[in-house]
């Protein structure tokens, strides 16, 4: 008489379990990759032809640098920033005229939302004030933008209520 090796059997419920955690895994990753890249495009699509939303602390901070000196440094030529926003990479780039007088703003988000928008700037005392403003809106305040020029490899725009982490309301651009 053969002996045989017994046959391996499944506890009572585990293929309840494994169903479970493979519908889990299933829904985990349409979520991820799925759902979440859907909705975020439907935000940032919706922010697009919209102007920046505006606090009361960034128009009082507003009023606050507008009564400061002009700065005596004309920002030029490209600046950079990157950082993080919502937990996902973002970088910002601008890039001022020879004479200072147009912006051109680009925002990389989340690694594949390109927003990209071009204004003719001026000074009122030390806030950025924006006209002329083509592309995606919400890269420019109405209000305008409280900066501080460093020097002319660094600048640093005053957001209190900025979505950057880690920023602490001075978003700090420098030359590449």
């Amino acid at each position: 008489m053969a002996i045989s090796a017994p046959t391996p059997r499944l506890q009572r419920g585990s293929v309840n379990l494994l169903l479970v955690a493979t519908l889990a895994f299933i829904a985990f990753y349409g979520y991820n990759s799925v759902f979440v890249p859907h909705y975020n495009s439907k935000v940032i699509e919706s922010m697009r032809g919209n102007p920046a939303t505006v606090t009361i602390d960034e128009v009082l901070l507003a009023q606050e640098y507008a009564e400061k000196a002009t700065p005596s440094i004309q920002p030029q030529g490209l600046y950079a920033y990157k950082g993080k926003w919502h937990g996902r990479s973002v970088s910002i780039r601008l890039l001022f005229s020879d004479d200072g007088s147009t912006l051109h703003k680009e925002a990389m988000l989340l690694g594949r939302h390109l927003l990209s928008a071009s204004a003719t700037v001026h000074f009122e005392g030390s806030v950025m004030r924006y006209s002329d403003i083509r592309g995606d809106r919400v890269l420019f305040s109405d209000k305008g933008t409280p900066v501080t020029v460093i020097s002319a490899d660094e600048l640093v725009f005053e957001k209190p209520e900025s979505s950057l982490e880690g920023t602490n309301g001075k978003v700090v651009f420098r030359r590449p």
